[in-house]
């Protein structure tokens, strides 16, 4: 009996002591905008996890479903406290720290020009953000499209921006900016335990303002169709260049050139 009691004794007092372990607080800060926190130490918050947050929350803020933002404009900070227990949040009450109803620099323009793609919607894609930079040395806006894989889909999306810009001869974006629109789409093609593999689809097309000649249009390979499309007019384009890859096959290099047959082919 008292070498069972001894037994149960050591095991109580080494529970305790992993327990304690587990429990003991881990203090940390992170780069995301200054936040800062405590964490269990040796399961590295896999326990719990108290942050007192201070995220860059950003520049802009979100307009009939898509997000503006302004370099300029005030920073926004997401602050506040989040608790976590076994990786599952228990307690947030984080908030942006300025009003969202501040007006930004260009607002009433952007809502215009939301406005007029969502009653010109290509499909069903959605425009996710726009983007203004008005740095010292380069002023450029950006538009990103979610759900974009068929290349005929980006161009006819480009084909409604322009539209835009034909109706709209005072808009900012003729103010010495640079356009920029990047139409996307990830697709998961494999998936193990260990790892996830991705097919990335995507167009980005550069505009010269005034003239809307789209100066240079970078692809993915998978972007490039199989075949050249049949009975569509896709819109003139001077340079091809490829993301992730300097160069592409020989017969998605001949699939563009039926398509671009006055554009530049970057190759290696």
């Amino acid at each position: 009996m008292k070498k069972t009691h001894k037994i149960r004794t050591v095991l109580i007092v080494i529970a305790a002591v992993i327990l304690a372990a587990f429990l003991i607080p881990l203090p940390y800060s992170l780069s995301d905008g200054g936040s800062t926190g405590f964490c269990s130490l040796l399961s590295l918050g896999f326990v719990y996890d108290v942050r007192n947050c201070h995220e860059l929350g950003g520049h802009g803020k979100e307009i009939d479903g898509v997000y503006y933002e302004h370099n300029l404009s005030p920073v926004r900070y997401n602050v506040g406290t989040r608790i976590s227990i076994f990786r599952v949040v228990v307690f947030d009450n984080t908030h942006l720290d300025a009003p969202v109803d501040e007006h930004i620099k260009y607002e009433e323009e952007v809502k215009e020009l939301i406005s007029y793609y969502n009653s010109h919607q290509v499909d069903d894609v959605e425009l996710r953000s726009i983007s203004v930079s008005e740095m010292e040395t380069l002023r450029y806006v950006d538009l990103s499209f979610c759900e974009v894989d068929k290349l005929e889909v980006s161009d006819e999306i480009v084909k409604v921006i322009k539209g835009y810009l034909d109706e709209n001869p005072d808009s900012f974006l003729y103010d010495d900016f640079k356009l920029n629109i990047s139409a996307r789409h990830n697709e998961l093609v494999d998936k193990t335990l260990n790892s996830e593999s991705w097919e990335v689809y995507e167009a980005e097309y550069e505009l010269s303002l005034p003239d809307k000649s789209i100066k240079e249009l970078r692809l993915t390979p998978a972007m490039i169709p199989d075949t050249v499309p049949e009975d569509y007019d896709f819109e003139e384009v001077q340079k091809i260049s490829f993301s992730f890859v300097s160069s592409v096959s020989e017969d998605e290099e001949l699939v563009l050139r039926s398509i671009y047959p006055n554009a530049e082919i970057a190759t290696e």
